[in-house]
This record gives structure tokens, sequence and C-alpha cells, in this order.
């Protein structure tokens, strides 16, 4: 779930944005620099960040230490190269702390951009109030998966889709109910406008 999500985000990514990937459990592991995303297939951060995020291997018997995650990130963000309209940290876990640094420890010295946070599960099965300290005041919010069943499987993708979305100052059209049938043809329509610079489907 985690990897055909993130690469439909870095897929999704504007040609001038930039990506930088970190893993971590008992420590941070810096996974790629901060690198303009470029044209698909052109070699730039958005293949990079795809190949990344395919070579992935999780660690199930890892520690949680998402102070040492964000704090590697801010690290990133401060030391990536060119001139940014808007900086943002994205964190997706299950926001139970294991293993320093914990949140608390780096919060104040290392959040001072926008940061989303995606926690995975309800929030009975994970700690909301750890991923709203990470967000709180930075103009990046909180989402929660739930539990992840048939008809969920794109929630986490259009997660990232709504975030990256509000990293670039955009506007989404939020998906109608119901249920995408066989042999049935479904359209729904939407307005759009002169002003509309883009439109993604």
């Amino acid at each position: 779930v985690l990897k055909d999500s993130a690469t439909a985000f870095v897929d999704l990514l504007w040609d001038e944005n930039g990506i930088g990937i970190n893993a971590y459990d008992q420590d941070p592991h810096p996974i790629m620099d901060v690198a303009v995303a470029g044209t698909p297939g052109g070699g730039g951060g958005r293949d990079a960040a795809i190949a990344a995020i395919a070579a992935h291997a999780s660690n199930p018997s890892g520690y949680t230490a998402i102070g040492d995650g964000i704090e590697l990130a801010r690290s990133k963000l401060d030391s990536a190269p060119g001139i940014w309209d808007a900086k943002a940290m994205i964190v997706l876990t299950d926001g139970i702390e294991t293993a320093g640094k914990y949140i608390a420890e780096v919060a104040d010295s290392v959040i001072d951009n926008r940061v989303f946070a995606i926690g995975m599960g309800t929030a009975e099965q994970i700690q909301p109030a750890a991923l709203d300290a990470l967000t709180s005041g930075t103009g990046g919010y909180l989402l929660m998966t739930g539990n992840i069943g048939p008809d969920e499987t794109f929630l986490l993708e259009k997660y990232y889709v709504q975030i990256l979305a509000g990293v670039n100052n955009s506007d989404i059209v939020v998906d109608p109910e119901g249920h995408a049938r066989p042999g049935v043809i479904d359209r729904v329509p939407f307005d759009v406008t002169e002003s509309d610079a883009e439109i993604t489907a």
C-alpha cells in the first residue's frame, strides 16, 4: 500500500517540484536528497524517487523514532539546492513512538514549515495526539486512513494527492459516493472556469 500510494504521489508531481525521501526506525535513514522532479523518464528526481520507493524494504521489527525522521527531513529541506516558493514535510506513520528521538524532543527546533501527517490505522490503533503535535500550527494537517479494506484501496493514494494539491496551492474535485460497476458508464460532470490554469484527471 505504501509503495503504490507513494509512487502515485511522485507520478503526479509537477516537473518543477522537488522531492526527497527518508526512512526511519531505530535511526533515520537518508534515502534520497531533495532533487527537482523533472520530466518523467528524464533521469531527474522523479525517476530517482520512484526507484527508491520500489527498492524500499520495511523493517517490521524496527522501532519508531519519528523525531529522528523529521529532524533529518528538516536538514534536507534546509540544504536543498535552489530557491523554493514553499517547503513541506509529509510524515507517514502510526504515530506510536517507541524510540528516541521523540517528537517532543525536536519539534520546537525542527518544525517551521508545513507538515502533513498521514496516520496508518484508526484513532484507537495510532497516536493522533503525536501526529497532531507534528502538524498543529504549521498550515498542514493530519489525515487518518482508518482500516484499509477493499473499498479503501486507493484511500492512501488520494491522501497523497490531496496533500500535493495543498502544497502546490491547487484544488481537487472530491470523489462522488458510489461504486464503479462492470459494463456501466457513469458520467460525473464538474465545473471548470476560465481561471483554471490546468486540469489533471
